[in-house]
């Protein structure tokens, strides 16, 4: 079958779908995270994006979809064994998905306690959607192999494989005892009582706008901080303190994610639609059964 864990590093702005279109991929990351597949997606490379006005902030997608796991960027401090964000890295809150109850708690302390960049009003950026990302991994000065020598290269791109490689390796630990893979990976990270490692607490993100429109100009994007942030999410990935919290994790634990309000609306409207396509279907054949 499919692979259980997938690692996408393509996205676009939320500017760029429709509502409508940004919904429809949503419910469907939210069937296939309930099937047992765990989507990685780079959370983007122009820290919270600036729109072609270079005025607001344009949050990346699909990297919102409340059923993916969007990684962001972190870079090594130099003579140190710490990581801070990476300056480039995407985060923010999507305009389109709104706010999934297992990010409630810590973005709400996010919000209540950092340093935020102005335009929190709606003037700039909203605060009320989906934060993202929800985790991160190394994203500047990579080594890659390339033409037989090594190269340092950065960009989300490089990080959201890094994490769906743990995701991989635990899947292979929990199959050799016979469990299943994870699923509804995303909720199950905001539960784990010891984090997925190392909690990023120094650096910041800077918006700027990828095509160039807005020359060398860059906005405050999100600082680092305790807990979740929107610059690293959960933090950075430790493999063991990962393996040791999810090895054990009963399937249907892991595996149901939780409907936003819309998505419930939307199932209520499918149901309703049913309901009423078989109510019509009993009395056609009910008419014709009083023909015959």
């Amino acid at each position: 079958g499919a692979p259980k864990v997938l690692s996408c590093s393509w996205g676009s702005t939320e500017s760029a779908f429709t509502k409508s279109q940004a919904d429809a991929i949503n419910n469907s990351f939210l069937k296939l995270s309930s099937g047992g597949y765990s989507f990685f997606i780079a959370s983007g490379d122009s820290g919270p994006t600036l729109t072609s006005g270079c005025n607001k902030f344009d949050p990346q997608f699909p990297a919102t979809s409340a059923y993916v796991i969007a990684v962001g960027g972190t870079k090594i401090v130099q003579g140190a064994s710490a990581q801070s964000s990476w300056m480039h890295s995407s985060g923010g809150f999507s305009g389109y998905i709104p706010r999934p109850s297992y990010q409630k708690d810590v973005v709400e302390h996010y919000l209540n306690n950092a340093s935020l960049p102005s335009g929190s009003d709606g003037s700039v950026y909203t605060t009320t959607g989906r934060g993202f990302p929800d985790v991160a991994a190394i994203g500047a000065f990579e080594p890659v192999l390339a033409n037989g020598s090594y190269q340092p290269v950065g960009g989300t791109s490089g990080a959201c494989p890094q994490f769906a490689a743990i995701a991989t390796l635990i899947n292979i630990h929990r199959y050799q005892k016979s469990l299943p893979a994870l699923s509804g990976l995303t909720q199950t990270l905001y539960q784990l009582k010891n984090g997925v490692g190392f909690d990023v607490t120094e650096g910041q993100t800077y918006a700027t706008n990828r095509s160039g429109v807005c020359g060398s100009e860059y906005k405050n994007g999100f600082k680092a901080y305790q807990g979740w942030d929107a610059a690293t999410g959960l933090g950075a990935p430790v493999f063991e303190t990962l393996l040791d919290q999810l090895l054990n994790v009963p399937g249907e634990q892991a595996g149901k994610p939780t409907k936003s309000h819309h998505d419930k609306r939307h199932d209520h409207k499918r149901d309703h639609r049913r309901n009423h396509k078989r109510d019509h279907d009993h009395k056609r054949n009910h008419h014709k059964r009083e023909e015959n």
